[in-house]
């Protein structure tokens, strides 16, 4: 369903109950009128009637079961309004109810939706499941389906393509070939679309974010600026397309070069010193000599920049740095607001640096997600905002964070379920389930992650008196599985699942393997079992705060939340006396602008008085 106020049905199944024989045989004949004919001519206005569509979005419904009742004197007509009527209310109220995430999913926009299956075809998660099937099978492989999606909607895959986050654009690239990228390029820019503005500024733009574009050669780094021009606002059109081809063919013509022979290729550019070049690199650039300065100079010292670590003419006095975890910019003032101090207390400094700017880099790190660990770890606009030097190694803070005592860990996880508990966000009632991390206990109102412990009864029974004594009070403990209780001292047994805990939130234990995988560190950091807990249900807590402030995503998984808030570049420029961070637009941004988050000022130790101004694109 979605919010221009259509109702597509996919697949219906009738059973006819009727109270006798003869009955059943007049009835059935006006059942199946109704049923071809009659109730799509009802169904728009008692939808209409229901405020069926009020929500907005797009609905996926997985199944929706309705049971009426019919006289055997009905006509055909009267039928269709009935079962009509009875559709639109059940659609309602399943919307009104809300997205679970399993059998009802919500997306704010069709373009979002084919977002989502593009990124998740890629990444080899689409098949078999329910809410793709208007799509071709992925069995295939996955770049076929792909170029099937953008064949036959294309203009549904541009408008995608505006939501794509940076990731997703890798994602995508890393299925196609040479041929699938021409095709798909193709495709994409079947528009002859007469631009009100030359695109060229726009496509140099993207190698901002797509630096390693080069290496990929010339038909792919095409692609691959084409989507990042469309994502930031320029046209899908042939004159977009080709562009991409011009900025691609200059990239790959400077990063095959050696350094030393690049800075020679990458200075004639910029000065139109084009007799020092050879015929056949002339003949690969002869598009080029027609830019402006301006662009070839922008142009060729990024890729010089991004493929041997220099650039050619780039000025001084202002200095830009990009990073791929421009989420980071969305949690930190979430992270500020943690109570380090108290729950850092005892901690001793590392290296010279205080205790609270290693566990809040850390946590960080964490929150960041599993996949982007190592990446994180060495991002030098994470490590400034936290306040950690480059010389601070994985290594050295994975041996003082195991070295840490019990008690000072204790003090830690006090600490933040006091927060927890003083916000509302803690109610001392508890759920146990078994991830891969090992037992885990959730609160059973509000999804936060409290505590993991070993899939043991020696450990469960520790945790139980744990985190009586880091609640400071009675607490309540249900288990998703008989031995876990069976563990449990009976004072803080409250009895079976079933019998205390929200049905929505038991859907939501379903994917607690794939919530704490999210937030659980590993390389570059080993850290012991029991302090690499407390990091994770840290992040966790910092993830779910920030999902609480977003209208709508309370209950998001942290995946969800990654893929359409926080999975997001950021630009950083230092100026005098500011340094401006633009964000580029995750799916979801709209929300973020609902809420401010993505504009605020935000301080850092690191650079002093100079204010950091967050704004997006």
């Amino acid at each position: 369903m979605a919010g221009s106020g259509s109702l597509h049905i996919r697949r219906h199944v009738v059973t006819y109950r009727c109270v006798d024989r003869d009955a059943g045989t007049l009835a059935t004949g006006s059942l199946d009128e109704a049923l071809d004919e009659g109730l799509t001519a009802h169904l728009d206005e008692a939808l209409a009637a229901v405020g069926a569509f009020a929500a907005g979005g797009v609905w996926l419904i997985r199944r929706i079961d309705l049971s009426i009742a019919i006289g055997k004197t009905w006509s055909a007509q009267r039928i269709a309004r009935a079962m009509a009527r009875c559709v639109a209310v059940e659609v309602a109220r399943t919307v009104s109810d809300g997205a679970n995430g399993s059998s009802v999913i919500w997306f704010p926009d069709r373009a979002t939706f084919v977002a989502r299956y593009l990124g998740d075809v890629a990444r080899g998660r689409a098949k078999r499941r329910w809410e793709y099937a208007e799509f071709a099978s992925a069995d295939g492989g996955a770049a076929a389906a792909i170029l099937e999606v953008t064949r036959d909607s294309p203009g549904d895959v541009i408008d995608a393509l505006r939501r794509f986050t940076v990731d997703d654009v890798d994602d995508v690239l890393r299925t196609l070939s040479r041929g699938d990228a021409l095709a798909m390029l193709g495709l994409l820019a079947s528009d002859v679309e007469l631009a009100l503005r030359d695109p060229l500024d726009a496509v140099i733009s993207a190698l901002v974010e797509a630096p390693g574009a080069a290496r990929l050669g010339a038909d792919l780094a095409a692609l691959a600026l084409f989507v990042h021009a469309v994502r930031n606002g320029a046209p899908a059109s042939v004159s977009t397309a080709v562009r991409a081809e011009q900025v691609a063919q200059l990239a790959v013509a400077i990063a095959r070069q050696s350094p030393e022979r690049a800075r020679h290729v990458a200075e004639a550019i910029i000065h139109g010193s084009w007799s020092e070049l050879d015929a056949g690199l002339l003949a690969d650039l002869a598009p080029i000599v027609s830019w402006p300065p301006d662009a070839r100079t922008t142009a060729a010292s990024a890729v010089l920049h991004s493929a041997h670590g220099g650039a050619a003419n780039q000025p001084d006095e202002h200095r830009s740095v990009t990073t791929r975890l421009g989420g980071m910019f969305l949690l930190l003032p979430l992270l500020d607001e943690m109570p380090w101090s108290a729950a850092t207390a005892t901690w001793p400094p590392l290296d010279g640096v205080d205790a609270q700017s290693v566990a809040r880099f850390v946590v960080m790190i964490a929150a960041l997600g599993s996949d982007r660990n190592a990446i994180a770890a060495s991002d030098p606009l994470l490590r400034m905002t936290c306040g950690i030097p480059t010389s601070l190694t994985a290594a050295a803070v994975s041996a003082w964070l195991g070295a840490l005592p019990e008690p000072a860990i204790r003090a830690f996880e006090s600490a933040m379920v006091a927060q927890l508990t003083a916000h509302g966000r803690a109610s001392g009632h508890m759920v146990l389930a078994t991830t891969d991390v090992g037992i885990v206990a959730v609160d059973s109102k509000r999804g936060v992650l409290i505590a993991v412990a070993a899939d043991d009864p020696e450990s469960l029974r520790d945790l139980a008196a744990r985190l009586a004594d880091t609640f400071g009070r009675p607490i309540t403990l249900d288990a998703v599985e008989t031995w876990i209780e069976a563990c449990l001292h009976p004072d803080s047994r409250s009895g079976r699942i079933d019998d205390h805990i929200d049905p929505i939130e038991v859907v939501r234990l379903a994917d607690l393997r794939e919530q704490t995988a999210w937030t659980r560190l590993g390389p570059p950091f080993e850290l012991p079992p029991r302090i690499g807990s407390i990091m994770l249900t840290t992040a966790q807590a910092l993830l779910r705060d920030l999902a609480w402030r977003l209208p709508g995503l309370a209950h998001s998984s942290l995946p969800y939340l990654w893929q359409n808030v926080l999975a997001c570049s950021a630009s950083v420029d230092f100026e005098t006396d500011r340094v401006v961070a633009t964000l580029s637009r995750a799916p979801m941004h709209m929300l973020l602008s609902l809420t401010g988050m993505n504009r605020r000022l935000l301080m850092f130790p690191a650079t002093g008085a100079r204010p950091w101004i967050l704004t997006q694109t």
